[in-house]
C-alpha cells in the first residue's frame, strides 16, 4: 500500500465513501458525502514491535465540512488520541479566519505527570481552623490557595542557576565597556557597566523563569463531608495565568526597568507598551472534586478571557483567539515528595478556526 496518513506509510488501506456518482462539489471544492478510511499501520511507540488501526471520518456538505481521526495509541497524532475539526463558514477562503468553525482535540488517556507546588490554607494551622466548620454530622469548609507548575530540570538548583546568571552578566558588562579614555569619563564607564548588568541579568532571569514556569494558579476550593471522616466533595473555581501570560508579562517588567534606568545609558527608545495579548493566556476554570484533602481526583473546564466574554455576551467580537479546555486529573500529597500531578485526561477546543488549522483541507490531509 502506498498510502500515507500524517506522514506515516499504511501497511492497509480500507476506504468505505458514501458519494454522489456525478461527483458533485460542496465545501472547499471537496467532493460531497461521507468517507471512512482504516490505515493499519506500524507502531513505533511500543517497546514491542506490532500494529495499530487509526481510523479518519469525513463529512462534506455544500456548507461545512466535519473531520475525526482516531488514534489510540497516538501513532500518528502525537498527543492526541482524537482530533475533531469542523469547518462551516461558506465564505472562507485560505489565509482567513473562519467565524463558525472550531477545532477540538482530545487526549485520552493522557497519563501526563508534572511538578508542581500547592500551597494553600491548609498549611497555615490558624487559618485551616477558620475555613472549615462542623454542622452536626457535616463539616464545610473553604480552601484557598496557589499551584504553581513548573519543568523541575530547568528549576533544578534555583540558587546555583542565579549565581551562574549573574556571573554571566557580570562578564558581558565587563567586556561591554568602552573603557576610559578621551571619548568617555569613568563616571560614563560606570553607568554603561550598570545598565548592561542589570540588562543582561533581566534578560537571562526573564529566559529562566519563562522556561521553568509553565502555569500559575490561584484556586478556591469549597466542600464538604461527614465530620468524623476524612473523605470530601467540592467545587473549585481558579483563575490560572499561562506561560505564555508569565513569559510576556516577564518580559515586560524587564523591558520596563530597562527603560527607567535608561539614563544609565542607552536603555529603550520608548517606554515598553503592556502586553494585551495575555488575555488568550489567561484562564477562568470551573470543576467538581472528590477524595481526601490529601488525595483527590478533579474533573475541571476552563475558558480564556476571550472566550469567557464570548460566552457572556453573544454579540461580543474580539481578535483574540478563543479557548477552552477540560481536564481529569489527579493530585496527591506525600510527606516526602510533597505534591504529585497526573493528568489522566485533557482536551482543548480553539474558536474561530485558525489560518494554519483549516490549510490542512487545502493539502488534503486527513
Amino acid at each position: 500500500c502506498k498510502d500515507e496518513i500524517m506522514g506515516r506509510d499504511a501497511l492497509l488501506h480500507v476506504r468505505i465513501a458514501h458519494e454522489s456518482m456525478l461527483g458533485s462539489t460542496g465545501f472547499m471544492d471537496m467532493p460531497v458525502g461521507t468517507v471512512l478510511s482504516l490505515f493499519l499501520i506500524e507502531t513505533v511507540n511500543q517497546q514491542n514491535p506490532g500494529y495499530t488501526i487509526v481510523a479518519n471520518v469525513t463529512r462534506v456538505t455544500d456548507s461545512y465540512y466535519v473531520g475525526a481521526t482516531i488514534d489510540p495509541l497516538k501513532e500518528v497524532s502525537g498527543e492526541h488520541s482524537l482530533l475533531l475539526d469542523q469547518y462551516k463558514d461558506e465564505t472562507w477562503r485560505p489565509g482567513e479566519d473562519s467565524d463558525d468553525g472550531y477545532e477540538l482535540h482530545l487526549h485520552a488517556p493522557h497519563n501526563y505527570a508534572s511538578d508542581f507546588l500547592r500551597v494553600s490554607t491548609r498549611n497555615i494551622p490558624a487559618a485551616s481552623q477558620l475555613t472549615e466548620l462542623t454542622i452536626g454530622t457535616k463539616r464545610v469548609g473553604v480552601e484557598l490557595g496557589f499551584e504553581f507548575r513548573y519543568d523541575a530540570q530547568v528549576m533544578a538548583n534555583p540558587m546555583d542557576t542565579l549565581w551562574s546568571i549573574v556571573e554571566q552578566s557580570v562578564t558581558v558588562a565587563v567586556g561591554n565597556i568602552d573603557w576610559p579614555s578621551a571619548h568617555q569619563s569613568p563616571k560614563e564607564a560606570l553607568a554603561q557597566f550598570i545598565r548592561t548588568l542589570i540588562d543582561e541579568f533581566l534578560r537571562q532571569a526573564t529566559a529562566w523563569l519563562q522556561a521553568g514556569i509553565e502555569e500559575v494558579t490561584f484556586f478556591i476550593e469549597g466542600y464538604y463531608g461527614a465530620a468524623f471522616s476524612s473523605g470530601r466533595t467540592g467545587v473549585r473555581v481558579a483563575f490560572t495565568v499561562g506561560n505564555d501570560a508569565v513569559g510576556s508579562v516577564l518580559q515586560w517588567v524587564a523591558d520596563s526597568i530597562s527603560f527607567y534606568l535608561g539614563h544609565l545609558g542607552e536603555g529603550h527608545d520608548a517606554q515598553p507598551i503592556f502586553p494585551a495579548h495575555i488575555v488568550d493566556d489567561l484562564w477562568v476554570s470551573v470543576g467538581l472534586l472528590t477524595g481526601t484533602a490529601d488525595h483527590f481526583v478533579l474533573l475541571d473546564a476552563s475558558c480564556n478571557i476571550p472566550m469567557c466574554r464570548s460566552l457572556i455576551d453573544d454579540e461580543h467580537t474580539t481578535s483574540f483567539d478563543r479557548l477552552a479546555r477540560f481536564r481529569f486529573l489527579e493530585l496527591e500529597y506525600d510527606s516526602r515528595d510533597g505534591w504529585e500531578e497526573t493528568v489522566w485526561g485533557y482536551g482543548s477546543l480553539q474558536f474561530p478556526l485558525q489560518p494554519s488549522v483549516a490549510s490542512r483541507l487545502v493539502e488534503g490531509s486527513p
